[in-house]
């Protein structure tokens, strides 16, 4: 087993291993464990606070570094959300660029692309690209399925 696969396992078997903060201090209060309202890595405290063994130096000799512009044998499809503040449009245009042979499918829509801001177009391209192995042209931008203050909307 090469290091990066055994420094990856021993971060997610801590991972597993570590209850929530609202948990720990439950269990240590003799109250167990609240009602689980959302996923563990929504709580704050960032990996390092609840696995501080994900922070253990390891090495690995056969860890790629680059380039990262170099043309793949198939396209690379990249898609990114027009209004999403935690990956931001701007990086992935930034990734577009760096990579050899992608192509960056634009979904005009809210949010990290989710089921919740669903795009037939999107679903359409994703479909495409895993079944031919074909991009849309650069440029397409494919609009979301309902506005953000429908009913239906998330």
């Amino acid at each position: 087993m090469s290091s990066v696969s055994v420094s990856r396992s021993r971060a997610w078997r801590c991972l597993r291993r570590q209850p929530r903060p609202a948990a720990r201090q439950g269990l240590a209060a003799g109250r167990g464990p609240p009602p689980r309202r959302q996923p563990h890595w929504r709580t704050g405290g960032g990996l390092a606070g609840r696995c501080p063994c994900a922070s253990w130096p390891t090495t690995s000799t056969n860890r790629y570094t680059g380039p990262w512009d170099a043309t793949t044998k198939n396209p690379i499809l990249l898609i990114g959300t027009r209004f999403d503040p935690t990956t931001p449009l701007r990086n992935a245009r930034l990734a577009e660029r760096r990579l050899g042979n992608a192509v960056l499918l634009i979904h005009d829509g809210y949010g990290h692309l989710t089921r919740r801001d669903p795009s037939t177009c999107i679903t359409q391209a994703i479909g495409s690209y895993l079944v031919n192995l074909t991009t849309p042209p650069s440029g397409t931008v494919c609009p979301a399925d309902r506005l953000p203050f429908d009913p239906d909307f998330g």
